[in-house]
């Protein structure tokens, strides 16, 4: 009787440490996380303002249109690749709060890279296609979430297929921007996902897609330097 006393008295202790050490461990490893977000913060928030001040710089200028495009193309390649140290937690499938302020200014800068692609295309004559996918961030269904990874992974194809013919731009249509819901009601846009092509073509139905490579001016029509 007394060995099974202290019998269950020690899974009882080793239980509790276990349970102790896993709670332990979850701290340090939400601890972590949330340091690891914070660096990447800052990291936006330079992003932020180089690739903003950048976009005043270029659009107050009077530059060619060859150094445009240039300009801009590498400042859409710079957010993409900050944008990609922000996916990793996106799959975590744990959005914070902390998540949808970095989200949103991600989604800012790519709303603002995306007006002034219409606008070097007014200016200087189509050199990129603009392929705009907007796609909902917060709450998919399994439904939308399965239907955005099909459309995802067609367009990242496309892209793959014509590196030097599109300029892709993925948007998160639904974190309340301002700017990005003024360009949703000039296009006529009220659900999604979608996919706008040159300010265009809008594709929602997942039969339709293979009209997209169909639509894109394949011939760099830009005649101004």
């Amino acid at each position: 009787m007394l060995n099974n006393k202290y019998a269950f008295l020690e899974a009882l202790v080793i239980a509790v440490f276990v349970f102790s050490a896993g709670i332990a461990i979850g701290v340090y490893f939400e601890n972590n996380r949330s340091g690891q977000i914070q660096n990447l913060y800052y990291d936006y928030e330079i992003t932020v303002s180089d690739v903003s001040a950048s976009l005043d710089i270029l659009s107050s200028s009077n530059q060619s249109c060859n150094q445009v495009w240039t300009k801009l193309l590498f400042l859409n390649d710079k957010v993409y690749e900050t944008a990609m140290k922000l996916e990793k937690y996106d799959n975590s499938n744990k959005i914070t709060p902390e998540l949808i302020v970095l989200h949103k200014r991600y989604d800012l800068l790519r709303t603002i890279l995306w007006q002034q692609f219409i606008l070097a295309k007014k200016k200087c004559g189509v050199e990129r296609n603009t392929v705009v996918y907007l796609y909902q961030y917060r709450d998919p269904s399994i439904e939308t979430r399965g239907i955005q990874g099909a459309i995802s992974n067609y367009l990242t194809d496309l892209d793959n297929k014509y590196p030097d013919k599109i300029v892709l731009i993925p948007i998160a249509a639904d974190l309340d921007l301002s700017s990005l819901e003024l360009m949703k009601s000039f296009y006529g846009i009220d659900s999604y996902p979608i996919v706008i092509v040159n300010e265009k073509y809008q594709v929602q139905d997942l039969n339709a897609f293979d009209s997209i490579e169909t639509n894109l001016d394949l011939n760099n029509s830009r005649t101004k330097k």
